[in-house]
């Protein structure tokens, strides 16, 4: 590094903030924690990078809790969540003690790199290599061209350096010099960053500083070995080769939340960044990592059977369905979580959902408060080479809801997720039934049947469960939201015989010698819906969903009353 470049991340302002007032600054860290009941969230170039920044501002909000009890984690907690100023001074604090090591361009200890790295040849990237709206260095889909595409300025680099440590794809890197994992000048691939293999999940407050709070768990500040969970700052500068660890070591979330996958490398030139190396950093397995506060785990069969003994894996998010398949992630309480007949508890929800889940129960947060549950991931693709889509979504929900006592009401809302995405792909296959009955390819039909089918239940889904108190009776709750999910599907299926080719009302025999028409196509579907989204039949309530023009349309159907 240059001795005579300085910016460092404590001083200089680099963390881009949305202000309670709509205005956007950049600002310090030690601005960013003086005045976090001021900013409302973060505002970087991407949603990934304002989670890999927050992860850093987590980390640090880690590291400056004192010594806790684990008796006295809620009352602490309680204490910094009620005293702005002491939150204040715990976090000016520990900055104080480790601002040297939050330099750029620091000539020995760089923050998040490596002094002097370099590859054999000589060669270096330009600095589209950092930046995560530019695929793979193509310009095709993204708005950055000319000078956004020459250079960065140190802010913008500073973050886009974190997002390449959290988020980064797999696939060859530079062979660094002094790495004794790099063949003919080549770094290997060794998975992405350890961010981009998880679903993150955050609560988001009313500002930054409330954020901060609700996914700070004390109960990792007060477990044994806590003092010794150093993020990479505290730790000996970073060299090429991976960092030595003891045998048997496992991290712990401070070090995961800062875990550096890569080791990098930024140049400097008459005050811009130019130039960037990245090469290969410390790889960390996924298998029972459960140490990441915002991610949720699945048990995950196959690796079980390879490893021979019980795995979980961390719970990704589904590009097309954020909500659906995060759900579970936050809602899930730990007495009411499925397991397989050996025991295996099939999702393992993330562990600041449990966290926040024991605020509400011992009264430290209100349970009837409505917070925004943020989920963020990374869809990869040609084998984690490159980065397809960033995938961001929101769910308010009342804190209730992720209390122990509202379990059963909890576990609806994950049921409901799972049993409606079972109907929308029988839905799909009615789709595709009728094409076929007509003579016709069901692929492409059905397939966008069902893309349909989640775009519009997904409104009525998030209502429903930003209704949801964790007080409602969960017979009722599920009733209602069967009634909803029903109505919508029952309307497009309607649309669907409608539009049915009239070939497909006489229908056709299949291979196994049975008539496949409109008509038996339908009962099969309606089986379907009795199947994942029942109804009570003794309590239909007049004038609900399912109620006499269903039964009667429902009714119809073995006689082929379909239109």
């Amino acid at each position: 590094m240059t001795a005579s470049v300085r910016f460092n991340l404590v001083t200089e302002p680099w963390v881009r903030c949305s202000m309670l007032t709509g205005e956007v600054r950049e600002l310090s860290l030690a601005e960013v924690f003086e005045t976090a009941n001021r900013i409302r969230r973060l505002a970087g170039e991407l949603p990934t990078q304002d989670y890999a920044v927050l992860r850093v501002l987590l980390a640090i909000a880690y590291r400056a809790m004192p010594e806790v009890d684990p008796v006295d984690t809620v009352t602490y907690w309680r204490r910094v969540w009620e005293d702005p100023g002491l939150f204040r001074r715990l976090m000016a604090d520990y900055l104080a003690e480790v601002a040297a090591r939050f330099d750029l361009f620091d000539p020995v200890q760089p923050f998040m790199q490596v002094a002097d790295l370099h590859t054999a040849s000589g060669k270096y990237d330009g600095v589209a290599r950092l930046i995560a709206d530019v695929p793979s260095g193509h310009q095709y889909f993204t708005t950055r061209a000319g000078a956004g595409l020459d250079s960065l300025g140190f802010a913008e680099a500073a973050r886009w350096l974190i997002h390449t440590q959290a988020f980064d794809p797999s696939g060859i890197k530079s062979g660094a010099v002094g790495d004794d994992r790099v063949k003919g000048g080549r770094g290997y691939p060794i998975g992405t960053g350890w961010a981009g293999k998880t679903g993150g999940i955050y609560f988001e407050g009313d500002s930054l500083r409330e954020t901060l709070l609700l996914n700070l768990d004390m109960r990792l500040v007060a477990a044994e070995g806590s003092g010794d969970d150093l993020p990479v700052w505290e730790r000996p500068p970073l060299a090429p080769a991976v960092e030595p660890r003891p045998r048997g070591w496992r991290p712990q979330a401070v070090d995961v939340m800062t875990w550096p996958s890569r080791r990098v490398r930024l140049f400097p030139s008459e005050g811009r960044v130019t130039r960037v190396l990245v090469s290969n950093g410390d790889p960390l397995a996924p298998q029972n990592m459960t140490a990441d506060p915002l991610t949720a785990m699945r048990y995950s069969k196959p690796q079980s059977t390879k490893f021979k003994e019980s795995v979980h894996m961390p719970r990704e998010h589904d590009a097309e369905r954020m909500v659906w398949s995060g759900i579970g992630s936050m809602l899930v309480q730990r007495e009411t979580t499925a397991a397989d007949k050996d025991g295996n508890v099939m999702v393992m929800p993330a562990p600041i959902a449990t966290w926040v889940s024991r605020l509400v129960d011992v009264g430290a947060v209100d349970g009837d408060r409505m917070l925004n549950a943020r989920l963020v991931g990374v869809q990869y693709g040609t084998q984690s080479s490159i980065i397809e889509s960033v995938m961001d979504d929101s769910l308010a929900v009342h804190l209730g809801l992720l209390a122990e006592a509202a379990g059963p009401v909890a576990a609806v809302a994950e049921t409901a997720a799972a049993e409606t995405a079972n109907a929308i792909w029988a839905l799909g296959g009615f789709a595709g039934d009728l094409v076929r009955a007509a003579g016709g390819d069901p692929a492409t039909v059905r397939d966008a049947e069902r893309q349909a089918a989640f775009f519009d239940v997904d409104g009525p889904y998030r209502a429903w469960v930003t209704s949801l108190t964790g007080r409602e009776n969960p017979d009722e709750a599920r009733e209602t939201w069967n009634g909803i999910a029903r109505s919508v599907l029952r309307r497009r299926s309607d649309r669907l015989i409608d539009l049915a080719a009239p070939a497909a009302v006489i229908g056709r025999l299949t291979a196994e010698g049975k008539l496949l028409s409109v008509a038996t196509a339908e009962r099969w579907f309606m089986a379907a819906l009795r199947k994942h989204l029942p109804f009570r039949s003794d309590e239909r309530a007049e004038g609900t969903p399912g109620t006499d023009e269903t039964l009667d349309r429902e009714e119809g159907m073995a006689s082929g009353r379909t239109r």
